[in-house]
């Protein structure tokens, strides 16, 4: 994808007629623009079609590369939503006018320049795009809109008002701006990014494995060199035989750590800077521990004598092992971000998973929360996922952790390091100190603790068309209270049976059919696919709906044709005044699994229908695992016959844990599952609802394996550092050899693995 875009010569104009609204001069009037107003470089004159131009946020204000893979950066998004999080309390001026300068979107003239943001061969559309937000989000085709000078606005005649936007205490974390960077151009923007977007993907997984090749190749032989140091009988070239040549043979293993250095540039730039910048990552630890390997190097080759004098062992090696292990970690992301692509990118309808927002309607089901206000999780339909990559390489959690562990852990090692120094009065011993404990803090499974978890999220989802993008998805849903579910999500389409119609009036029954099922599509409700099943499917037989109500726990009401049509059971009847069957004749009827549903028209019922609910096979699994975490289900229903009691029996879910949605909250819930435009891609899927509660679950599960992970890393750190420390104190840093701590780091990271890989997913 190409990110260059050159505007300078704009921003120049810009910024020129501003200082001149400030200094209080008024410039000529500008005349008509020609195409030399507006001058191109002529390196992108022979392109076709022109690069994007971006809409300005800020003439000082640059945003992070997209990929911290290559650049030890995080991912952003430039879309105005994501800006407004970053700036908090900036406003955002409302109208046309901004700056002094009125933006013109009105239908450009002959003059005005045409942008396209992508290098296809596709028409370039002129004009002002309604259908493109304010936002002016990249990836459209757009039109540089045309500058006419205005006067100021007033600030107290015109109060600027500020943009309402909703964050939550972890949302800023991950979207924080990063001076220093530039705008990135390779986020998930429009669906017309796909292409894109997958190649970006692909690229850096390709990087991602070069590097970790190329490492493992140098730390082989870091390896090998350190074992042939006291082993004869292993080969090296004449010219290095530590026996013969020490100085050659240690400067040759710092050249090659210095190589591998540079290979992990990205991350050891990264861990480098963000520890300086206070958001130490995981890459913070494996960077000075090869730091501290080259550093004792270095002073060995200064006196290659004291080799044999002191007994130190060579800590390349151990570092380069770190190293190695942090790219394969970050191998594994690479792999989770490409599958949920494949979900995120694909043209099958989605749905995402949402948070309720309305505390008084969360309250309402859950009381006990740890939480502002408790975790009630529903779903909606959604056409486009945004900041797909932004959340997918978020190390919100990463940096939580390393943010403290990195520089107490290098603190400690400085301690260390001096304290040897002055015991032992040797720099030798006290670099291969600072080593020591540096190489036994950078823990093997740093970049796998998130990424195991998530890469078995991923591997059960994937299949069933289920995303959750990262830890910030896992942070959102690992507390769910509640989750809404609708009767379609319980009894979908084909597990409601009809088993028989019984008609009762004198009048036609085809056309009091024909009434319900106009009522019923309406609804939408579980009902509905039996309906449109005895019309055979025709909807041209509908006929119009007003004033539908739903009567909880009873059924629907409505008006058709002037007409009082009434669905659901003997209780709704006896509610409307319509005399109903007696028990016992309904009771022939509701045999084992079978149901009655009456319907009445102008006051008098005309048919009974005998159903029966089954369960769907897969979400009656989940829903076992998610009554095992004690998670409520709300239940929204237009089916009389669908309440707390039936789940459990078709389901199995206990009773006091269906709560029924009370009927003032449907408008509510009306309006938050409405279809969206764009959400954010936090957890998204394409199947039924049990996706869903798998994704959920399997997020509560992610969250207690990362913490439990990090307790053992944090418990190996600790343990590592105090018996170097010790060793170090009592004059035994010799002891301390390059086969211990890879033997130490590998034990653990072992222990680590399996327990996460057991752990269920």
């Amino acid at each position: 994808m190409d990110k260059q875009y050159n505007v300078d010569d704009i921003l120049s104009e810009i910024k020129s007629r501003k200082s001149m609204a400030r200094a209080g001069k008024a410039p000529a009037a500008p005349p008509a623009p020609e195409p030399e107003d507006f001058p191109i470089p002529s390196s992108r004159r022979q392109e076709s079609p022109v690069k994007a131009f971006p809409f300005p946020m800020d003439e000082q204000e640059e945003l992070p590369h997209p990929n911290p893979l290559t650049s030890g950066r995080r991912s952003k998004s430039i879309t105005e939503k994501a800006r407004l999080r970053r700036e908090e309390g900036t406003t955002i001026p409302k109208g046309p006018s901004a700056g002094g300068f009125q933006f013109n979107l009105e239908e450009p003239e002959e003059d005005v320049q045409i942008f396209s943001g992508k290098n296809e061969q596709r028409p370039i559309m002129s004009g002002f795009d309604p259908d493109v937000e304010e936002d002016f989000g990249y990836g459209q085709t757009r039109v540089l809109p045309k500058l006419e000078k205005t006067a100021p606005l007033d600030p107290e005649e015109f109060p600027i008002e500020e943009e309402p936007h909703y964050r939550d205490e972890y949302e800023d974390e991950y979207l924080e701006d990063e001076p220093g960077g530039k705008v990135d151009y390779s986020e998930y923007n429009s669906p017309g990014d796909r292409i894109d977007v997958a190649r970006d993907i692909a690229n850096v997984k390709l990087w991602l494995v070069l590097r970790a090749a190329i490492t493992l190749l140098l730390t082989g032989i870091l390896v090998y060199l350190a074992f042939s140091l006291n082993n004869q009988k292993l080969p090296l070239p004449v010219f290095m035989f530590p026996e013969e040549n020490m100085k050659v043979f240690l400067l040759v293993n710092v050249v090659l750590t210095a190589a591998l250095a540079l290979v992990n540039s990205s991350a050891m730039g990264g861990g480098l800077i963000n520890l300086f910048r206070g958001r130490a990552n995981s890459d913070a630890l494996p960077a000075f521990a090869v730091l501290a390997a080259v550093a004792q190097g270095v002073v060995l080759v200064a006196n290659p004598e004291q080799m044999t004098t002191t007994g130190v062992s060579l800590l390349f090696c151990s570092s380069a092992m770190s190293m190695l292990f942090n790219a394969l970690g970050k191998m594994s992301m690479i792999n989770r971000i490409q599958r949920n692509f494949r979900i995120i990118g694909s043209e099958r309808p989605k749905r995402t998973a949402a948070l309720v927002e309305s505390e008084s309607f969360s309250a309402e089901y859950v009381r006990d929360s740890v939480r502002r206000h408790p975790t009630v999780v529903y779903s909606a339909p959604a056409t486009f996922f945004t900041d797909f990559l932004a959340l997918s390489y978020s190390d919100k959690y990463d940096v939580g952790i390393y943010k403290a562990v990195a520089p107490v852990c290098l603190g400690g090692a400085l301690v260390v390091a001096v304290v040897t120094y002055f015991l032992t009065k040797s720099l030798v011993m006290a670099t291969t100190a600072l080593a020591a404990v540096l190489c036994v803090s950078a823990a093997f499974s740093s970049t796998f603790i998130e990424n195991i978890p998530l890469g078995k999220l991923t591997k059960r989802l994937a299949p069933e068309g289920g995303m959750v993008s990262g830890t910030k998805a896992v942070e959102d849903f690992c507390d769910t209270k509640a989750v809404v579910l609708t009767d379609t999500d319980l009894f979908p389409d084909g597990y409601v049976k009809l088993h028989g119609i019984k008609s009762f009036a004198e009048g036609r029954v085809d056309q009091a059919i024909i009434d319900a099922a106009s009522v019923a599509c309406a609804c939408q409700g579980a009902l509905h696919p039996v309906f449109m099943q005895m019309i055979g499917g025709d909807k041209k037989l509908l006929r119009p709906v007003d004033n539908i109500v739903c009567e909880n726990g009873m059924g629907l009401s409505a008006w058709v044709d002037s007409k009082r049509v009434l669905i659901g059971n003997r209780e709704l009847m006896k509610n409307h005044g319509v005399k109903a069957p007696s028990l016992d004749y309904e009771q022939k009827y509701t045999v084992g699994e079978n149901e009655v549903v009456y319907l009445a028209c102008s006051g008098e019922i005309s048919a009974m229908f005998v159903v029966s609910y089954h369960c769907v096979q897969d979400l009656a699994e989940q829903m076992d695992l998610l009554a095992g975490k004690g998670t409520k289900i709300v239940l929204h229903t237009t089916d009389a016959n669908i309440n707390p009691q039936k789940i459990w029996e078709v389901y199995g879910y206990p009773q006091e844990d269906v709560l029924l949605m009370s009927g003032d909250r449907y408008r509510e819930f009306d309006e938050m599952r409405a279809p969206k435009e764009k959400v954010m891609a936090k957890l998204a899927y394409t199947g039924r609802a049990s996706v869903l509660l798998k994704a959920i679950i399997a997020c509560i599960n992610a969250r207690s394996s990362i913490l439990a992970a990090t307790v053992l890393q944090l418990a190996q750190i600790v343990v590592g550092y105090g018996a170097i420390s010790f060793l170090a104190f009592v004059g035994s840093i010799s002891s301390v050899s390059f086969s211990l701590l890879i033997g130490y780091q590998l034990i653990w990271f072992l222990v680590i693995f399996l327990f996460q890989q057991l752990k269920q997913a």
